[in-house]
């Protein structure tokens, strides 16, 4: 598949641009927004690695967070 197909492809994937604008948003925000996308991820059963590459927090911050929204 050439590269602009890929580009086309990735622009017409709705999901993928959500993760993508999240992973600006949190570049651009503190660790409280990066938490509340972190909770947004795991509701959408996301990978731990892969809230933690996105997010920038690590593995035992997440289960402590999934913990948490598992008892709420």
């Amino acid at each position: 598949m050439s590269a602009n197909r890929l580009i086309e492809k990735f622009m017409n994937d709705e999901e993928a641009n959500e993760m993508f604008s999240m992973e600006n948003k949190i570049k651009e925000t503190g660790i409280d927004e990066k938490t509340s996308i972190a909770q947004k991820m795991l509701k959408r059963n996301c990978d731990y690695s892969f809230i933690s590459e996105m997010t920038g927090l690590s593995t035992p911050e997440i289960e402590t967070l999934h913990e948490k929204l598992a008892a709420v």
